[in-house]
């Protein structure tokens, strides 16, 4: 959503700012970027008209200095509520900033783009947490898989539902918003394919089912997806009828219930994601291909894992060696 505030960098721009700001997003709609991808960059297009308004700028006044300046005005300023972002958010605002000057720049409308020429901040990515282990989430998806056993209907399509995404998700590593955002013309039963059209970025990428989740799939899509759309108001045109909000919220209450009983670390929707990456690097499986399926447009992000493994190591070691209890007298 859009916030009153940041709407606001627009109505008080000139009417021929706005003329700019609707014919970039045009091209970059015409780039092939998704509703997805276009949202985002609306979104910190207009916290940067905010940060001219609060300048007295216009686009053309801006410089290196000023590009640097927008940077730090993003760190210190933050988020609405308070809270501060992180840097990989920082350098997200600072990414659309660049790709708004390099469409002024092809328009002819500046003669450089500032944001290239400046320093940008380190890109600290936190390590995922509550990674868990291939049985803890074996045993989570066999616990969905009997969504039969629970308690009155509402309860066993609620499961059910989950039973569904949670497969889906660890076949596959998508993301949560990405599972909201499929549809079935994105589905190829016969090649175990799906095209992520919603991706991060805007990027459309080809994930791959195995054969378990593609059953599971196939009867959801072909059995069962009207009976359990039936119980829910329909937000969306995506086969689970709901968006990526209300999908996360639906998904993470369900694995409390889960983990709490079977007292093992609770995980939010992500968890499935991130077990996938590093499960498939435990098993051997090349980093590149780990990028592919995980659609990380850069081999930095992916390597995260790796962190995750040696971080399993050391506890290892802590765990086991046979020197452990020794301490200097």
């Amino acid at each position: 959503m859009i916030s009153e505030r940041e709407r606001g960098g627009m109505f008080y721009m000139r009417e021929f700012y706005r003329n700019i700001y609707t014919d970039f997003i045009k091209d970059e709609r015409r780039k092939g970027l998704s509703k997805q991808g276009l949202d985002s960059i609306k979104r910190r297009i207009y916290k940067f008209f905010n940060y001219l308004d609060e300048l007295d700028l216009i686009f053309t006044d801006v410089r290196v200095k000023e590009a640097q300046d927008f940077q730090r005005w993003l760190v210190d300023n933050g988020r609405e509520n308070g809270g501060k972002y992180a840097s990989g958010t920082v350098l997200n605002y600072i990414k659309a900033a660049s790709r708004f000057y390099n469409f002024l720049k092809e328009s002819n409308m500046v003669m450089s783009n500032p944001f290239l020429s400046i320093k940008k901040l380190r890109y600290i990515k936190p390590l995922p947490r509550n990674v868990l282990r291939e049985k803890d989430i074996n045993s989570i998806l066999t616990e969905l898989s009997e969504y039969h056993k629970q308690t009155g209907l509402y309860k066993q399509i609620r499961y059910y539902k989950v039973h569904v995404i949670a497969e889906l998700q660890y076949s596959t590593g998508m993301r949560i918003s990405e599972v909201a955002g499929l549809r079935e013309e994105d589905i190829e039963f016969y090649k175990s394919m799906l095209i992520v059209k919603e991706a991060k970025g805007g990027v459309e990428r080809v994930v791959f089912l195995n054969e378990y989740a593609k059953e599971v799939l196939r009867n959801y899509i072909e059995h069962m997806k009207e009976s359990v759309l039936r119980n829910y108001s329909r937000e969306s045109k995506g086969i689970f009828g709901a968006g990526g909000g209300r999908l996360t919220i639906v998904v993470s209450e369900v694995l409390k219930e889960i983990t709490d009983k079977l007292k093992c670390s609770n995980i939010s929707s992500h968890g499935f994601r991130h077990a996938f990456g590093s499960h498939f690097l435990r098993a051997g499986c090349d980093l590149r291909y780990i990028q592919g399926f995980l659609g990380h447009q850069s081999i930095a992000t992916t390597e995260v894992y790796t962190k995750v493994e040696k971080e399993d190591l050391k506890e290892v070691l802590d765990t086991y060696h046979p020197r452990k209890w020794l301490s200097i007298k």
